[in-house]
């Protein structure tokens, strides 16, 4: 979704509590750069806020499942439910993303 709507790009340099950072925007930041396009096309801050706090939560899980599946464990989701929490977590975002096309 993120190459669809926000492909791939230089990174970007902005002001974070008077401090310059680094927003990496290349390919395997994927969660980056929805977050970019949510900031770019939100009206609302609070719209941008949390849908970007449950963009990186969900970023920081897949990408610890990936790493524990790399490694042949599976014990980083330890129930069903869990597991369907991040596919409705998941679908709610791709929904509020989608919104904003």
């Amino acid at each position: 979704m993120a190459d669809a709507i926000y492909p791939t790009r230089a990174d970007a340099v902005v002001k974070v509590d008077g401090k310059q950072k680094i927003i990496r925007l290349g390919t395997d930041n994927y969660v980056n750069r929805l977050i970019a396009f949510l900031e770019e096309r939100a009206a609302s801050a609070r719209f941008s806020e949390i849908v970007g706090s449950h963009l990186a939560f969900i970023g920081d899980r897949l990408d610890s499942v990936f790493k524990a599946a790399q490694k042949g464990s599976h014990s980083e989701i330890v129930s069903r439910e869990e597991a369907d929490r991040y596919v409705v977590y998941t679908y709610l975002v791709v929904g509020d993303i989608l919104s904003l096309l």
